[in-house]
């Protein structure tokens, strides 16, 4: 075999590993891609996620509010009837008033663990930035 035909071998071996999709460089090039758009999906998931988390602070920010008030209302009204009728209501104004004690600490640890999710989800989605950032870099280098 000539040095000729031995270089249109190898030609036409190259040319068919591009046309039928076999070429190393094509293939990395697509599991690549495909790396990118799963990257890029969790990164929309979390972001999701991320909004869903917000809304829920939100609610929780307003419920904590409306008990908060509902709270004071109530202890207002029992001091009006402690006045009318004594002893007696006294003591359920101070229970009413240990219970929203209790309910308010209950809301600051659901608070607590709504932030402690609230930043994993961010810290999550960080990690999934640097390693697309990292995937985008090591094609650049792979291709240079």
């Amino acid at each position: 075999m000539t040095d000729d035909q031995l270089l249109e071998n190898i030609r036409s071996i190259v040319n068919e590993e591009i046309k039928t999709g076999t070429d190393p460089l094509k293939k990395e090039l697509l599991t690549l891609k495909k790396e990118q758009q799963s990257l890029i999906d969790q990164v929309d998931l979390l972001n999701a996620k991320q909004q869903y988390f917000e809304q829920i602070q939100r609610s929780l920010m307003q419920g904590q509010r409306s008990l908060e008030q509902n709270t004071a209302d109530i202890q207002q009204q029992l001091k009006s009837l402690t006045k009318q009728h004594g002893k007696k209501l006294d003591f359920i104004a101070k229970t009413v008033e240990i219970i929203g004690r209790v309910y308010d600490e209950r809301i600051v640890e659901n608070w607590r663990e709504i932030q402690k999710i609230y930043h994993y989800a961010l810290n999550l989605r960080n990690l999934v930035y640097t390693s697309v950032a990292f995937k985008k870099q090591d094609y650049i280098v792979f291709n240079n």
